[in-house]
């Protein structure tokens, strides 16, 4: 798997030019858990501040889920 390892060097690169990830939020959606993306996409990146989160499950089935529930979040907060 290479999308988790960019995606941690990506971080990486970005802090060391001085660039701040307060409150980053980042998710690992797969099939099933990885040692490698729960470290790189979930942990790693979120040590110092934020939330990752690992969803398991079939993609056609979580990724309408989770639009649903934004927009439902979204329906919900005021103008």
């Amino acid at each position: 798997m290479v999308l988790p390892e960019v995606f941690l060097k990506a971080i990486a690169l970005s802090r060391n030019r001085g660039i701040q990830f307060a409150g980053l939020t980042t998710v690992n959606l797969d099939f099933m858990r990885m040692y490698r993306a729960m470290t790189n996409v979930v942990a790693r990146p979120t040590i110092t501040s934020g939330r990752g989160y690992s969803l398991v499950g079939h993609h056609e089935i979580m990724i309408p889920l989770i639009a649903a529930a934004l927009i439902e979040l979204d329906a919900g907060t005021p103008s």
